[in-house]
């Protein structure tokens, strides 16, 4: 009945069919709480729905259009990182910026992985702007890209890190022909 103080208490939860205990609870509590904590604070840093939406995006639609379009990703990649690096440094930069004396977030852009994505879209990006320009202007004449095409070569094998390197080592017929390629290109 609705005067019946016991209809008032929490209900009992039941976990595997057994009541939790009283500590169980407390610590359930604890956690949760941590958790909670910790997704406030990934929110504050610009982790959101919407966020998390656009990176899955990204994925899949890169994805999408390596399958689809092979030849032409390099632009993909370029414009990404001139976006997402991009923006992913100019925020790292303010944030360091006033703290002289703590370690500066900016120095793991001197990663492996970092330096091989800032190549990788340096080079995408030259790339685009040669083309852009060899279609429809015609005044810088760069070339580069022609000039020297095992740079793009081998920022592709350094952007692709260990399993790019052990093309050189793998006695596979393909990571055979591919280093002949890469040498010749060489001039060894």
């Amino acid at each position: 009945s609705a005067s019946d103080p016991s209809s008032h208490a929490p209900p009992r939860r039941r976990l595997g069919g057994r009541t939790l205990s009283t500590v169980e609870r407390d610590t359930l509590h604890r956690v949760l709480h941590i958790v909670e904590r910790e997704a406030d604070a990934d929110h504050t840093k610009g982790m959101s729905r919407a966020t998390f939406f656009l990176g899955l995006a990204n994925l899949v639609g890169s994805a999408f259009l390596l399958g689809a379009f092979p030849q032409s990703f390099w632009l993909v990649y370029a414009v990404q990182g001139l976006f997402i690096i991009g923006g992913r440094f100019r925020d790292s930069w303010t944030r360091s910026e006033g703290t002289p004396t703590k370690p500066s977030t900016m120095l793991y852009y001197w990663d492996l992985c970092w330096v091989a994505n800032f190549l990788l879209a340096a080079a995408g990006m030259l790339v685009f702007i040669e083309v852009v320009d060899e279609r429809y202007f015609g005044m810088l004449q760069l070339r580069i890209a022609q000039r020297t095409p095992t740079a793009g070569l081998l920022a592709c094998l350094l952007a692709t890190g260990p399993l790019g390197w052990s093309v050189f080592v793998l006695p596979c017929k393909m990571a055979r022909a591919r280093r002949g390629l890469l040498l010749r290109r060489l001039g060894r």
